[in-house]
């Protein structure tokens, strides 16, 4: 008998159980069969989900290839599930607990199931049978002979000998693929080759059906630095068969991007290897300067720059000419803030330089925050090379509070399809209570598709920001999943919603108490995910988050949006260095900490004058060090410095 501290691992004996089911009549065939087609295990590392766990046995234990890991379910009957992703010719299925004397024999009663690739729902393929695991009989090893074309397998598991609910260390299943289709991206090309900001850009994705069935019609969507900037239809393809899609991501601000592209995103056929359908372009898209005038404004000044309620404020715009050729004087400059609207007349402004317009008039102020929006050739008299960077905006505020540069708006006060969430009157907390964390104590749950939260927009913007919540994965590391915007009902692009930084569990506020494993009270329910818009949207534009096909969470609660005008990004000063020469890579995922830390540390020694962080994605997973030249400790004595 083993000691009660073994009791959680599900590794106390169990008393002589029935022998295990004899093989089937076919067997034979069946072991024929696998010598002209090799069978292999076709769960290894493929999606997998079970009816419940137990502690920290998850599913996906039972199809990692390691027999000390394992799944236990927290009562019986219990079900585990493996999809295949795609049908194939099945030979066995093969159940391993881990073959260490530890785990004594025990029996238990499987039945396994299996779902058509065209089908719904799961049909049994062997009867309900005992099995006898045996660590000195059978290594803890049961094969049980099944037959059939199937693409997603099920153990349903309704008792087992030795006390605890269903385990399994490896589920597998042994078989062949079935004659099935396979696309894959194997290239990524634009027209223009070396476009420029005033023109159309066309991203060719060639894509290719290498499996060894024909695939019907799906999409692929294009991405530009990790944002879906296009999609379009592929056609059936048979076995073999190639295209080549256009995808039309329209006009880009000068700058390189990151291509990539991905077919068949929302997975509408089933294949073969569902692991090559994306690809990144080995060369960036690099979109240069047009030739001719653009104007943009880059500050606003108001005197006062801090009024009092009721007090006259006037204002200046600097707008700047970073065209490569003049702009005659006459064009006309905007400002609005509240409800009032303010012009001034620019000068002539030469390639390269900027001027001051002074506006007329003055806006009285009134208590609170306000938004200034400034835009240079607002009447639209100068033909631009790029007319989508000429409004700036900043914010004031008169009397308390802060100066913030965004817009709130909250979801229950917008037009919606979905469900209200309102917490109660005791704000009872819980799993569940989103309403309770919610801005307002409201928010929208958005369940199925069509579902949409929609707002008008207060003034220009280029950015959104979303707080939300969507579901926590299985095993408590969060997932991404995607939103639609869209725009005056016209579809914008995707946002992308995350979990990863959320869902924390336990029944304590103390950070040491909490954990990551699903399972009771949940904290931190909500995150925000933002997204820089391709354009600016005028003040008026209806915006509108949108579950469509693709969105494909189990549900989206949407608490508040803000919307922003964010200012173009910065140039890099002469002086400085940056963190791309010490190896950092934008929007690649990859951890940047150490270029981040060599580029810190030179400028500490002086081997650079600054440290510059261009735009872009950059991933920091350390801690960043500095070193005091006093030596109070060994480093963060003194902070960071001209970064």
């Amino acid at each position: 008998m083993l000691s009660a501290g073994l009791t959680g691992l599900g590794l106390l004996p169990a008393p002589a159980a029935s022998a295990a089911e004899p093989p089937a009549p076919h067997a034979a065939k069946a072991g024929k069969a696998a010598k002209a087609a090799e069978a292999t295990n076709l769960a290894l590392n493929k999606p997998i989900e079970a009816s419940s766990s137990t502690q920290h046995y998850f599913a996906t234990n039972a199809n990692d290839g390691n027999t000390h890991t394992y799944w236990e379910a927290s009562s019986n009957p219990s079900t585990l599930t493996v999809k295949l992703g795609a049908a194939a010719d099945l030979q066995s299925v093969v159940v391993k607990l881990n073959p260490d004397p530890a785990w004594s024999t025990r029996t238990q009663s499987i039945e396994v199931l299996g779902r058509q690739q065209s089908a719904q729902s799961l049909t049994s393929i062997k009867a309900r049978a005992d099995y006898t695991f045996s660590p000195s009989g059978n290594q803890n090893t049961v094969t049980i002979p099944v037959s059939g074309r199937y693409a997603d397998v099920q153990l349903k598991i309704y008792g087992n000998s030795s006390g605890y609910a269903g385990q399994a260390a490896e589920f597998q299943v042994m078989g062949t693929p079935a004659p099935s289709p396979d696309l894959t991206l194997t290239g990524l090309s634009w027209e223009p080759a070396q476009p420029t900001e005033s023109d159309e850009i066309k991203v060719n994705a060639a894509v290719r059906n290498t499996g060894s069935a024909a695939a019907g019609e799906t999409t692929v969507n294009v991405s530009l630095d990790g944002t879906v900037a296009g999609s379009a239809k592929v056609a059936g393809l048979g076995a073999g068969e190639a295209a080549t899609v256009p995808v039309t991501v329209g006009k880009r601000a000068q700058g390189a991007y990151t291509v990539s592209a991905v077919v068949d995103p929302a997975d509408t056929i089933p294949e073969q290897d569902n692991g090559n359908n994306s690809r990144t372009a080995e060369g960036k898209l690099t979109v240069g300067q047009s030739p001719g005038p653009d104007l943009e404004v880059t500050g606003i000044t108001s005197n006062p720059a801090n009024p009092a309620v009721g007090a006259k404020v006037t204002f200046a715009v600097k707008v700047h000419n970073r065209g490569t050729s003049a702009v005659n004087a006459g064009s006309v400059t905007r400002l609005t803030v509240g409800g009032t609207t303010l012009s001034g007349t620019a000068p002539a402004i030469a390639a390269g330089a900027s001027a001051t317009v002074d506006i007329a008039g003055s806006w009285t102020a009134t208590s609170g925050g306000a938004t200034l929006t400034a835009t240079a050739d607002a009447t639209d008299v100068v033909t631009e090379t790029n007319e989508d960077n000429n409004v700036f905006a900043r914010s004031v505020v008169v009397g308390r509070g802060a100066a913030v540069p965004y817009t709130e708006y909250e979801a229950e006060d917008g037009t919606y399809e979905g469900t209200l969430l309102e917490s109660d009157a005791k704000r009872t907390f819980g799993h569940t209570n989103f309403a309770t964390e919610s801005s307002g104590r409201k928010s929208v749950r958005l369940n199925s598709t069509g579902q949409y939260v929609e707002f008008t927009s207060k003034s220009a913007s280029n950015s959104i920001v979303v707080r939300n919540s969507i579901p926590d994965s299985s095993r408590g590391g969060g997932q991404e999943k995607t939103l639609s915007l869209y725009a005056d009902g016209k579809y914008v692009q995707k946002v992308t919603l995350s979990s990863k930084h959320s869902w924390l569990y336990g029944n304590t506020d103390q950070p040491e108490g909490l954990t990551n494993t699903p399972g009771g009270d949940a904290r931190r329910l909500f995150d925000e995910s933002h997204a820089l818009l391709a354009q600016t949207y005028p003040e008026g534009t209806k915006f509108r988050l949108q579950r469509d096909s693709g969105d494909d969470a189990a549900y989206y609660i949407v608490d508040l949006i803000d919307l922003e005008q964010v200012a173009p990004a910065a140039a890099k000063p002469s002086a400085c260095t940056s963190i791309t020469e010490y190896g950092a890579i934008p929007n690649d995922g990859i951890d940047d900490t150490a270029a981040l830390q060599k580029a810190v540390t030179a400028d500490q020694n002086g081997t650079i004058e600054c440290v510059w962080i261009p735009a872009g994605q950059w991933r920091q997973e350390q801690k960043i060090l500095t070193d005091d030249p006093q030596d109070r400790g060994d480093y963060n004595q003194v902070g960071i410095k001209d970064v």
